[in-house]
């Protein structure tokens, strides 16, 4: 198990260290597929430097569960990543987005962990999807897409879970 942390300056910020989250909201029966938005968590600017400590002690709030309406379905995460210094064994992949209905009791029913696999799972966890890529240390990068239905099976309701960013 890994004990280091990532620190994780942003080169410039949107470009450099940042996941972008499409999700619909607002689905209503009978409806057409709802108005797609983009959130977007920034790092902060380059030289800063973000901490991530590991296990769910590091998790950082993205999106707080009940913040968006019922039916804000997760459709797509788009990931521009990348690891510019560690303090030790570190991994771009090692960083991960959590969603956990039960956000007060981190890593005991988790529906959706993005990468961080390589350490095995954050606790309890329905699905785990690994990124493809990232698997080195600082200067290592990360550009992916993961969609719903493909890379993971099932509607992820945003209302319903706390959605965190994390290392492994």
């Amino acid at each position: 198990m890994k004990t280091s942390d990532i620190s994780k300056p942003m080169r410039k910020a949107l470009t450099h260290l940042a996941l972008a989250l499409a999700l619909a909201a607002g689905f209503t029966p009978g409806s057409a597929q709802a108005i797609t938005t983009t959130n977007t968590y920034n790092f902060g600017p380059q030289n800063a430097g973000t901490t991530i400590p590991t296990g769910t002690t590091g998790f950082k709030q993205w999106i707080a569960k009940g913040a968006l309406p019922p039916g804000s379905i997760v459709r797509s995460i788009s990931a521009a990543i990348r690891l510019d210094s560690a303090v030790s064994d570190s991994w771009t992949s090692d960083l991960l987005i959590y969603l956990d209905p039960q956000p007060t009791t981190p890593a005991t029913a988790a529906v959706l962990q993005i990468g961080g696999d390589y350490g095995g799972a954050v606790g309890t966890v329905a699905q785990v999807v690994g990124w493809s890529g990232g698997d080195n240390g600082p200067g290592t990068t990360i550009n992916q897409t993961l969609t719903a239905g493909v890379d993971w099976i099932g509607n992820i309701d945003l209302n319903a879970v706390e959605l965190s960013i994390g290392n492994n």
